[in-house]
């Protein structure tokens, strides 16, 4: 397999990725946002620390137009930094991704190529104009006679509006990227759960492909689709009887391969009725199939190991095609005409699990068995093997076997069947693992930014912190105090957050599988977690201001 588009299949339908790759662009933006608002906060608050140094540049001449050039020059050099570190990370996260999400997937390019590395260029550039931009409006508004007194920044301090509208943007921000993370999570928990009929983690599909034979007579050609019949039952004998096997069949059309659709009439009605997912299809099926693939028999019988071409037509239904075509009565003995010849009828004689057939998103179809040999118009023979031990170590020998006893076989196809379900799994395991680490991020980079601000605001209310400490008042209230300011920002931005969640849920209901996109119990767990940190972020510097020591607070006030 050669690296496609991730947008589309080489037939042109779009990948099932696709959506999810467009949100995870979405949620890196918002990832970068969130970063800039907690850098442009930090260094307004590096800003204020600095302001007595910059209202001795203005008082000496320096113009604000250059006091602004040297902002964005030092935003732009933090800019640099982090865009090279990213551009590592990115290295990284690559190569990671392709192994664990893309592992069936041949690259022959580079993780970071040119285009990436221009788009990173320009997105290091804006993000240093970004995080300076609000640094530049404080030097705008700095009082320097004030500034010089060194007074305006001590006792009841507030937070300025620049920074509350930050915090609570990185807030609201993280709140929506946890519940993507927890919508995607608990649709790859129900996922995993869906019982496709079959165990398809245990099952080895081995193919093979002939030598093709051209401008032969009929005869010629018959002969030699008798003797790769004989061929195929014996490798199937031979496995059966191996060691480490605990089952193996034949099988014409396979779960999550192909199928066919062949004239099916009952006896007693004009039409079929029809099933969510269609049909009815047919497969082709020796003996041990149903034992092999994990797919339960619920009533009646499996095929008889000599049953085959030569004996009596029997057939196994599955229970949708029961339930509608016999709903009142009891399947077992029913007759069903496969293909044209209305004089043979095919006696049901079991009836097992529905199955996923090609998807794990798809409706019930109608489907029934055959015995291997008394199929009719349709072909392309497949070996299902059932080891007793672990199934990936099974898989060289299985091909080795296959050579042994198929010598002129010109292709030999061996991979567990759970390898054609990964890739429909693959979008969500993928927007789990994504959106969690995102909204893991965007959380600790939001906690950073708000205990580095409620540190600062703290420090700026020491005095005023004294002066109550001296009046009476206790540490528990000092924090409380402390703890309510900076929760107040973790309140309106979760609240922001959840509006904006529940806003977006009519796009992301769609990539989701059996999940609601407004869970509530989702929600509650994301705003709790915000709540949560953002409790504990503010707990340190409120705890430090709690000690501090009135005498010298009032002092130095």
């Amino acid at each position: 397999m050669s690296a496609r588009p991730i947008a589309y299949n080489a037939s042109g339908t779009e990948r099932p990725e696709a959506p999810i790759a467009r949100w995870l662009a979405a949620v890196a933006l918002i990832v970068l946002i969130i970063a800039n608002a907690n850098v442009a906060n930090l260094l307004i608050v590096r800003l204020l620390r600095r302001r007595r140094e910059i209202a001795v540049r203005l008082a000496l001449g320096i113009s604000r137009s250059r006091l602004g050039r040297l902002l964005i020059l030092e935003g732009m050099v933090y800019a640099i930094v982090g865009g090279a570190a990213g551009i590592g990370f990115a290295y990284g996260g690559a190569e990671i991704m392709r192994r664990v999400f893309l592992s069936n997937v041949v690259w022959d390019t580079a993780p970071v190529d040119t285009r990436v590395l221009l788009v990173a260029m320009l997105l290091t550039v804006t993000t240093g104009f970004m995080v300076s931009f609000a640094p530049l409006l404080q030097t705008r508004r700095a009082d320097i006679v004030v500034a010089l007194r060194g007074t305006g920044g001590s006792g009841g301090a507030r937070q300025s509006r620049t920074r509350f509208a930050l915090l609570v943007t990185q807030a609201a921000f993280s709140v929506l990227l946890l519940t993507g993370a927890g919508l995607f999570m608990r649709s790859l928990s129900n996922v995993r759960r869906l019982d496709l009929g079959l165990q398809p983690d245990r099952v080895l599909v081995g193919e093979v492909d002939w030598p093709r034979l051209r401008n032969v007579s009929p005869p010629v050609a018959a002969a030699e689709r008798r003797r790769e019949t004989v061929l195929w039952m014996s490798l199937r004998d031979y496995l059966t009887r191996a060691r480490g096997v605990e089952h193996a069949a034949l099988a014409i059309g396979s779960p999550f391969g192909y199928g066919f659709g062949v004239t099916l009439k009952v006896p007693g009605r004009d039409t079929l009725p029809s099933a969510p997912g269609g049909g009815p299809y047919v497969n082709a099926v020796t003996s041990e199939y149903f034992a092999t693939v994990g797919t339960p028999v619920v009533r009646g019988r499996v095929f008889g190991p000599n049953e085959g071409a030569t004996t009596e037509r029997v057939a196994i239904v599955n229970e949708m095609m029961a339930k509608l075509l016999w709903p009142e009565e009891d399947p077992l003995g029913k007759c069903i005409i496969v293909g044209d010849d209305e004089t043979r009828c095919s006696t049901v004689v079991g009836v097992v699990r529905d199955a996923r057939r090609y998807g794990i998103r798809e409706d019930p179809a109608m489907q029934y068995y055959i015995p291997f040999g008394q199929e009719a118009g349709f072909g392309g023979t497949v070996l299902l093997v059932r080891p007793s031990g672990d199934v990936q170590s099974y898989v060289s020998a299985l091909r080795r076997t296959i050579a042994q006893l198929v010598p002129d076989a010109s292709v030999i196809d061996v991979g567990v069947m759970q390898d054609r379900v990964d890739p429909q799994i693959r979008p969500w395991r993928l927007g789990a693992t994504m959106f969690g680490l995102f909204g893991a991020i965007a959380l600790v980079v939001a906690a950073i930014g708000l205990y580095s601000v409620v540190s600062y605001v703290t420090a700026q209310r020491t005095h005023e912190i004294g002066v109550r400490l001296a009046i009476g008042a206790g540490a528990r209230r000092i924090v409380g105090l402390i703890v309510t300011d900076g929760m107040r920002v973790a309140v309106v931005g979760a609240a922001i957050g959840l509006v904006l969640a529940l806003i977006a849920s009519r796009w992301i209901a769609p990539l989701l599988f059996n999940e609601s996109a407004r869970d509530p119990w989702v929600y509650l767990g994301v705003t709790v977690t915000l709540l949560a940190v953002a409790a504990i972020a503010c707990l340190a510097p409120a705890v430090r201001a709690a000690r501090v020591d009135p005498v010298n607070a009032l002092r130095d006030g």
